[in-house]
């Protein structure tokens, strides 16, 4: 079998079946999908058991995240190759498709992703840029996880990667220790064993405002962690060095990230004590740093007013 399609899922009942669908309603057919559900209490599990197809199995698991639930589907998996896509979003009809010209084009890449679009809370839709920097022929080829995300945030999420399930296994998948930044760690420690190659078709669709986005609260430690570990891999890893400049923006950047999610979240007390983490010096945007030590003086109503006009109007890319 060439793919498994790994969902996980939590109280998502209404937006799991759209996403089964558009997994069901792939062009290329040679595919498995595996639902992992944490137990659900809103009428999943309802919804579940009335999918009926020979390529559609789901599991009901104790809640311990969706990192956990998401190995659980590599372990079941039968697939050449995993991929994965949140009970909120959906896959463009020819998805399994393209990834699967990819393969046969770069069988030794071992990391494969289409481009995404998100639709936004207003309901606007915007596609992925990639950067010409990265282009080989009508193929992007990332050789370095760190370059990637400096230059554009990291042209890949979740919902767009497709990895061979030996180089996952080798990595031992997701680190269920962390509750954000799951993702971005796995890409780094995979990125660092293969490059990826990255299709121009627009594969899947992320909706911003699903319900219960785990981005929209604070998990402090996380991200103590998930800095953490970043570190170690860079210092792990001799090849990495020349990429030293664009580490340290890297992690300027993460930490940036963090205080801006406090400033958002209103706790200005933790807001600054992330803008003085000397880290964050490496972070590129220095106007947005200065506009963060402004908003962590002012009232919480204000913040969230001036974040919003800023974000909408293009002016603060977070």
């Amino acid at each position: 079998m060439r793919f498994t399609v790994i969902i996980p899922s939590f109280n998502k009942a209404v937006s799991i079946k759209a996403a089964i669908q558009s997994v069901l309603k792939q062009s290329f057919q040679d595919f498995e999908m595996i639902v992992v559900d944490n137990n659900s209490t809103d009428g999943s599990i309802e919804i579940l058991k009335n999918i009926e197809s020979d390529r559609f199995a789901y599991y009901s698991e104790p809640q311990q995240g969706v990192s956990y639930a998401r190995n659980t589907g590599c372990q079941k998996a039968n697939g050449q190759y995993i991929c994965f896509l949140d009970a909120d979003d959906t896959y463009e009809p020819q998805n399994l498709e393209k990834l699967n010209q990819l393969i046969e084009l770069y069988p030794e890449a071992g990391i494969y992703a289409n481009r995404y679009q998100v639709v936004s809370i207003n309901g606007t839709t915007k596609q992925q840029m990639l950067n010409p920097a990265f282009l080989n022929g009508n193929r992007y080829v990332l050789n370095n996880f760190f370059e990637a995300f400096v230059c554009q945030q990291l042209p890949v999420n979740t919902n767009t990667v497709c990895v061979s399930k030996r180089l996952l296994t080798k990595h031992l998948g997701f680190d269920p220790r962390l509750t954000v930044g799951e993702d971005l760690d796995l890409w780094a420690r995979l990125f660092v064993d293969a490059p990826v190659i990255i299709g121009d078709y627009i594969g899947s669709t992320y909706y911003h405002n699903a319900s219960n986005r785990s981005i929209e609260n604070l998990h402090l430690e996380s991200y103590q962690l998930l800095l953490k570990k970043f570190e170690d891999l860079f210092n792990c890893h001799p090849n990495l060095k020349p990429y030293k400049q664009e580490f340290d923006a890297f992690i300027g950047y993460m930490v940036f990230g963090v205080a801006f999610a406090c400033v958002k979240a209103g706790n200005q007390t933790e807001a600054r004590k992330w803008l003085a983490d000397n880290r964050i010096m490496s972070y590129p945007h220095k106007k947005n740093v200065l506009l963060l030590n402004i908003l962590k003086f002012l009232p919480n109503a204000l913040n969230q007013s001036i974040l919003l006009l800023l974000r909408k109007t293009g002016k603060l890319n977070v």
